[in-house]
């Protein structure tokens, strides 16, 4: 509906008085319409979006008095009170997998919150039953969940066996790829997840440039000179096939910015630039860069007035 709509279009913007504004919009539909499940949703969704896991779950029990078995809700209820007690979003979920035990999206939510409360063992049983059926067992989602929690258990050699096997016979193997590296890299074996990606890499070339940020955040966090070494010569490789490679001349600006070496940064983020006059975050490094360690405050404000605009 149009109301609606436009209660979207102000949620999108995440300022505080758009929020408000579409709050009052949303109100006014489920005032009319009490059984509309959309409205009760993104009420609780704009509540989420200002951090009020309280005001979410206010809406969210409001809804459910008159859709007693909406699942949407119910989904936005664990979420909202997973910010305050994963116990309690843990028991909802739990009667959420009974009622619905093929939905995906439960298993993985109330597998991660096991996890996250040191319950590994329960994310694995979890996981294992919901494998009988063939939607979960056909979910990468829930099989690096698998993977997580064997890792957590102390399982490694399983979890890093497990999930070789599925990068090599399974379609959309960057998915598993990108699980292995961050263990690995987690694991400080930083040297083999590279070796595993370049091995991958070159087996799939169509889709390195897809997990090239993923790879290169992974290697960040061990913020090691050798790491940051490693990410350079992963972009290179790809600036070899393909010289005007939009990801890797962006990840090659952001490596050297985020490694302190800001201004050989610059000539890569106005090749961005050119390539993508709308990325906006390269047009804002740019402009400070430019002013805080070149004083070109110029240059620098007319590059920040156009990320404004491109931007507001």
């Amino acid at each position: 509906s149009g109301p609606v709509t436009q209660a979207i279009r102000r949620m999108v913007q995440q300022t505080a008085d758009a929020v408000s504004e579409a709050i009052k919009i949303l109100s006014d539909v489920v005032g009319e319409m009490p059984r509309f499940e959309t409205g009760w949703v993104l009420l609780g969704q704009s509540a989420m979006l200002q951090r009020d896991p309280a005001g979410a779950i206010n809406y969210v029990m409001r809804g459910l008095a008159v859709l007693p078995d909406s699942q949407p809700l119910m989904l936005l209820k664990a979420r909202a009170e997973a910010m305050r007690s994963p116990e309690t979003a843990i028991l909802t979920l739990e009667e959420m997998c009974h009622r619905t035990p093929q939905d995906v999206t439960v298993l993985q939510m109330l597998s991660e919150l096991y996890r996250q409360t040191a319950q590994p063992q329960k994310s694995i049983e979890l996981i294992e039953r919901a494998f009988r059926h063939p939607g979960p067992a056909g979910s990468p989602a829930l099989h690096k969940e698998w993977i997580a929690a064997a890792y957590q258990l102390g399982r490694k050699a399983e979890a890093f066996a497990y999930i070789r096997k599925m990068t090599e016979h399974t379609e959309g193997s960057e998915v598993y790829l990108t699980a292995w590296t961050g263990l690995l890299v987690q694991d400080g074996r930083w040297n083999e997840a590279l070796e595993i990606y370049e091995d991958w890499a070159h087996r799939y070339p169509q889709k390195r440039e897809g997990v090239l940020p993923v790879i290169l955040d992974q290697l960040a966090s061990v913020n090691r000179e050798e790491t940051l070494e490693a990410g350079r010569h992963i972009i290179q490789n790809i600036l070899q096939d393909n010289p005007s490679s939009m990801t890797a001349i962006y990840s090659m600006a952001m490596l050297l910015h985020h490694s302190g070496q800001k201004l050989q940064a610059v000539p890569w983020y106005e090749k961005t630039i050119r390539l993508d006059p709308a990325q906006v975050i390269a047009v804002n490094n740019l402009a400070w860069i430019l002013a805080t360690e070149k004083g070109e405050l110029a240059q620098a404000l007319q590059l920040a007035e156009e990320g404004a605009r491109k931007a507001p």
